[in-house]
């Protein structure tokens, strides 16, 4: 059996020649999702004073996460209060969406704590405009 062609990196893997994963995936991407307003973004950049850009290598090792799926909520009957222990990034928004909007509880009646927890993939490349 002969080889196959193949890239190192998601840069590499979406250029024009790039060998194909999927025939009827052109440019070896499955799906695009644009968001915003792209000729806003396109006219701030050509106003602007300066443009500073960045590209930051993110390798993937593994994508499963460390921490397990699970939450404990204690109640405090006493205080009418619950405190939510969660592996997430994100416990300002959890407290909006499960307290608020789930429970209709006020937010105050509602911690939510999120202990250490592994790293967010970022985006691989930034672009920064600075307007007079």
């Amino acid at each position: 059996m002969d080889p196959l062609p193949a890239v190192i990196g998601v840069a590499n893997a979406v250029k024009q020649g790039a060998p194909q994963v999927w025939p009827d995936h052109p440019g070896n991407v499955l799906f695009d999702v644009p968001i915003g307003d792209k000729h806003a973004t396109e006219a701030a950049f050509a106003k602007a004073h300066a443009v500073a850009e960045i590209s930051i290598v993110n390798p993937r090792v593994i994508t499963n996460f460390m921490e397990t799926r699970a939450a404990v909520c204690e109640y405090d009957a006493k205080r009418d209060h619950l405190t939510l222990t969660i592996g997430s990034q994100g416990s300002h928004r959890l407290r909006e969406i499960i307290g608020g909007m789930v429970l209709k509880i006020p937010l105050e009646k509602m911690r939510v704590i999120c202990p250490d927890v592994g790293g967010g993939s970022a985006p691989s490349c930034f672009r920064i405009a600075n307007t007079p």
